[in-house]
């Protein structure tokens, strides 16, 4: 996928922010000021956001993606 086909979930906001939501813990972003959602997705990704399938990941996430055979085996323990 190009990074510039990427269409992030962010939530709009009242008074021109948005939100988004990191699809691994859940953690919301900070609240971003901008002309549209375009323009905030690049400022969460200056702060370490990431694409990541057809959900975002926050910093910490990014750090360590979603591994469906390490997520199942913390599962089973």
């Amino acid at each position: 996928m190009c990074p510039h086909d990427f269409n992030p979930p962010l939530r709009g906001l009242t008074g021109g922010r948005f939100e988004a939501t990191c699809g691994k813990c859940l953690r919301p972003s900070l609240r971003v000021a901008a002309v549209d959602a375009a323009h905030a997705w690049e400022e969460l990704q200056r702060i370490g956001w990431s694409p990541y399938r057809s959900y975002v990941l926050c910093p910490a996430c990014t750090k360590d993606p979603p591994n469906v055979d390490k997520d199942a085996a913390a599962a089973r323990k």
